[in-house]
């Protein structure tokens, strides 16, 4: 099947050249109102600095417990999340989806990561100390 003429194909003629023009979504292709524009812009501003926000763990092995049943509860979470935005769930099952992530091992993790961040901070005055 041949999509045009082969000059038309080697100098990229014919609607090849609006391809970048169709497939953009900002505001130089379409019309947005203040505030939409104003978070395009946002967005570009966060989008190349955001990864210096996230944050590595020292010491992954630390977290027995959040690496044994992690997965599990951020699976629970994701489901419970998108049934209520998909209508399948309604919001007012909260306490039970609650519920359910705690019978699943949530208190132990929160638990195992507050004595994790509570020994960074140790760990942290003290380094702080050493430039005082």
């Amino acid at each position: 099947m041949s999509n045009g003429s082969q000059e038309n194909q080697d100098k990229n003629l014919g609607l090849n050249i609006f391809a970048d023009f169709f497939s953009r979504k900002d505001a130089a292709n379409i019309e947005n109102i203040p505030s939409t524009t104003a978070l395009f812009d946002h967005a570009n501003r966060m989008s190349r600095d955001y990864f210096s926000y996230l944050v590595e763990k020292k010491d992954p092995n630390v977290y027995v417990i959040n690496i044994d049943i992690g997965t599990e509860i951020g699976d629970a979470k994701n489901a419970y999340f998108w049934s209520v935005i998909s209508g399948n769930r309604s919001i007012g099952e909260w306490d039970s989806y609650v519920a359910g992530l705690k019978s699943s091992g949530l208190d132990r993790i929160l638990a195992e990561l507050k004595t994790i961040y509570d020994q960074q901070q140790v760990e942290l005055r003290q380094y702080l100390a050493a430039f005082r």
